[in-house]
């Protein structure tokens, strides 16, 4: 299955956009701001990623981006020493609403809409990640690409 991430609005709390699944539209996604691919502040680069499954303490079974290219490995052990400290791991895709709740992963929603007190959200967001553990089925082989449609915003400080 291939997950494509479109990133279509810029608000100062975040990024907001939308996932497609073998190009059936699915739910809206939420992120931090781009802040040049920090580690835990930034939404991920664009670019083609390796999907896997991962069974996370804090938020069950997700999926992890993996793109060494891109400096996103799927655990801190995978880092290599020349890059620790730059390169990421475990960018996971859970359930959040705002994305300051967000580490560089991706939140999963029904809706983009203002929701108090924080601005910009995604809505329904533990029942959107069910429902996309449902259709993924904790199967293997799974690719994202990850793109920008809107302008991309020079980098939050």
């Amino acid at each position: 299955m291939h997950f494509l991430f479109e990133r279509t609005l810029v608000e100062p709390n975040g990024v907001f956009g939308r996932l497609a699944l073998d190009q059936v539209p699915f739910c809206v996604t939420a992120e931090q701001p781009w802040r040049n691919n920090a580690k835990g502040r930034s939404c991920i680069p664009a670019g083609d990623y390796e999907l896997r499954p991962w069974d996370s303490p804090q938020f069950g079974m997700v999926l992890m981006f993996v793109n060494p290219a891109l400096q996103v490995f799927a655990t801190e052990a995978d880092v290599p020493p020349a890059q620790r400290g730059i390169g990421r791991s475990l960018v996971l895709m859970h359930a959040a609403n705002w994305p300051h709740q967000l580490q560089g992963c991706i939140a999963l929603g029904k809706h983009i809409a203002p929701l108090p007190p924080y601005g910009m959200a995604v809505t329904d967001s533990q029942d959107t990640l069910k429902a996309l553990r449902k259709v993924w089925g904790n199967r293997r082989g799974h690719t994202a690409t990850v793109r920008w449609l809107c302008p991309i915003p020079k980098a939050a400080p």
